[in-house]
């Protein structure tokens, strides 16, 4: 669906921030998207399987089976979100490496009132 803007030119309104700029600047757009995505995903998950394994730890009444089971939720939830942190850095280093600069859209807008 194309319309026309105020300038007089044709610009597709679907696509919203999409397709603009160099082949780069539009996968570093992308990735970014991504990684906002899978920051907020995340943390969410992490605070998510951290009070489970909390619960399941006061829960447990001195069981060591049980004790176990929510040690392994809690450690696998910090162990996911230091690989998903890990995945942030290897992300800036390849962008680095292909003078890609991916974390520079990478910015967390809070909505206004």
């Amino acid at each position: 669906m194309a319309a026309l803007n105020t300038s007089g030119k044709i610009e597709n309104v679907v696509s919203g921030p999409w397709g603009k700029g160099e082949g780069a600047t539009i996968f570093a757009q992308m990735v970014a998207s991504f990684l906002r995505i899978a920051f907020i995903i995340g943390g969410i998950a992490l605070l998510f399987m951290l009070i489970w394994g909390a619960i399941n730890w006061i829960t447990a009444n001195g069981d060591p089976k049980n004790i176990e089971t929510a040690q392994k939720k809690i450690y696998g939830s910090i162990i996911g979100f230091v690989l998903l942190a890990l995945a942030s850095v290897i992300v800036t280093f390849i962008g680095y490496i292909f003078n890609i600069d991916f974390l520079q859209k990478f910015i967390i807008t809070w909505p206004t009132p």
